[in-house]
Formats: C-alpha cells, structure tokens, sequence
C-alpha cells in the first residue's frame, strides 16, 4: 500500500517567523475562529533527523488532495482565558483545543462513530517557542464508540526538533522555517484488548 502523510503548513506564518530567529510567538502564529487551513496532503516522503539548518525538498511529492480545514467557535464550550475552538476536519471529525496566550490546547476529538476526551489537554504548541523548546506530559483520556468505552494512558512530548529551508511541490521555498514535532507514546485499553500505540506529527512554521 503506498503510504501517504499529511504535511501542514501554515503559510500565512512563515514570513512573520523568518524575522524572528525561529520564534513562534503568540500574536504572530495564534489561530482565530472563523480562520481555515488550506493543506495539501502528499506522497509519503522521509522527515529526516532533528537539528539545525536542514533542508526539507518536498519538490517532488506528488500532491495526493486538497484538504480545507475550518475552525469555528464552539459557544457550548467558550472560556474567558482565551479561544476554545471547533475545527472541522473535512467533515469527518472536529476536533476540540484552546489557544490562550502561552499554549494551544488540545482537549479531544468528536466524530460520528468515536468521542475522544483527554483529562488534561494535550499542549501541541506553546508561546513563546524556539528551536530546542521542548513540553512533556501525560495523556489519559477516554474512547467512546457507540459500543464500547475504552481508556488511554501514555505520554507525550512536544518539542521544537529542528530548522531549515522548506521546499514545497508548488516550487516555493521557505528559509527559517521551524518544524515542531509532536510524539505520543501511549496504550489504549478498548474492549478488554490492549493497544500500544505511537505517532508522530510534524509541523512547520
């Protein structure tokens, strides 16, 4: 089966981090209700290692689909301390986070067949952020399908892995992009069947 992967990025803000030494900050990288995502997902291509003045050449992936992502208010949900957001994923799933002024929270996932709920957000960003930053912590949750409930317990870091130049299918070229890499490690317990599970998703900003 020919492996695909999601690439996102975030093109509008890779101008305001070229000036700023590899610094994600609040106001400049923040997403607002109402925003969307135009990504592209492509052939599956090797990241490579972490570290310092790298180079991605995604040149040659070939583009596998468009994918729009919409983020909208969630009022059932709304907070005082910052932007709690509903974003919907191509009409598959929303998925449920935060953006206040230090972090980007991600609190779960709602589909039509699956609910996801952690205990603790999990912090897939956090502001200020440069290269080498790094957050650890827990993952414990629920999995809730119409059927069956089923518990998650791991961990997870989020760290600023690495920098470089960013080469995309379309031909453009970024140079002082920042890739932040976000690794879990954790078992679901579904069914009475355990599950041991890893991922790895990498952003570039």
């Amino acid at each position: 089966m020919k492996k695909t992967f999601t690439l996102t990025i975030l093109l509008s803000m890779l101008a305001s981090v070229s000036f700023a030494q590899y610094r994600l900050t609040y106001d400049a990288n923040m997403l607002r209700p109402g925003d969307y995502r135009n990504m592209k997902q492509i052939e599956y291509a090797p990241q490579g290692e972490a570290g310092e003045n790298l180079v991605w050449d995604f040149s040659k992936s070939a583009i596998v689909k468009d994918m729009y992502i919409n983020q909208e208010s969630d009022l059932t949900n709304c907070s005082t301390e910052g932007y709690r957001l509903s974003c919907d994923e191509g009409g598959q799933k929303n998925t449920l986070f935060e953006i206040t002024p230090s972090e980007k929270k991600y609190f779960g996932m709602v589909s039509a067949n699956t609910n996801i709920r952690f205990e603790e957000p999990i912090v897939d960003l956090f502001f200020p952020m440069s290269y080498g930053d790094a957050k650890i912590g827990s993952m414990v949750g629920t999995y809730e399908t119409q059927k069956f409930v089923g518990y998650i317990d791991g961990s997870y870091i989020t760290k600023a892995d690495a920098y470089g130049t960013l080469i995309l299918p379309d031909g453009n070229v970024y140079y002082n992009t920042l890739r932040v890499k976000v690794e879990k490690k954790y078992t679901q317990d579904f069914n009475n069947t355990k599950y041991d599970i890893h991922t790895i998703r990498y952003q570039y900003f």
